[in-house]
């Protein structure tokens, strides 16, 4: 299939990635939409496809390895390229901050920060050549977003006050 833009969006479920998936699609041809909720993926998808782009679905969990790995190599397969990349999936529990756990917080990072780097990088096993060629001469863009990841802190301002 010859497509003249791909993006890739994670977190496109809901929030942000969702939003920003809905945008890009008015420029470019193809959304390749990443996230764990399927059914919400698909509303995403549905919408994309009012825009009149076509949008591919990835229901997956980026914390694990494969994952990243599955969704370049399948969007190189369908498209041949990607010319973005948003990785605006995974945050910690929308909780508060004194009350999160140590592994609640590296449960959130290790999507945020594994998952981003590991999708950036295309093969996580470190062979990105065959990205390299589908990028060729142009550079992709590559955008790391984030939500805040705590909230509220009702007790934070308490320990600045006198």
């Amino acid at each position: 299939m010859a497509i003249k833009s791909v993006a890739v969006v994670t977190g496109a479920s809901q929030g942000i990635g969702r939003a920003t998936a809905l945008r890009l699609a008015r420029d470019f041809a193809a959304m390749v939409l990443v996230a764990r909720d399927k059914g919400n993926l698909e509303i995403t998808a549905a919408e994309i496809d009012k825009i009149r782009a076509v949008s591919i679905v990835y229901a997956l969990d980026l914390r694990q390895p494969q994952a990243a790995e599955t969704v370049i190599k399948g969007t190189l397969e369908q498209f041949g390229r990607i010319d973005a990349l948003l990785n605006i999936a995974g945050a910690v529990p929308q909780i508060d901050l004194f009350e999160m756990t140590d592994a609640q917080w590296d449960d959130g990072m290790a999507m945020k920060l594994h998952g981003a780097r590991r999708i950036s990088q295309g093969d996580p096993r470190g062979d990105r050549s065959s990205d390299r060629e589908a990028v060729g001469d142009r550079a992709a863009r590559i955008e790391n977003r984030s939500r805040v990841i705590a909230s509220p802190l009702p007790r934070a301002t308490s320990i600045c006050r006198r």
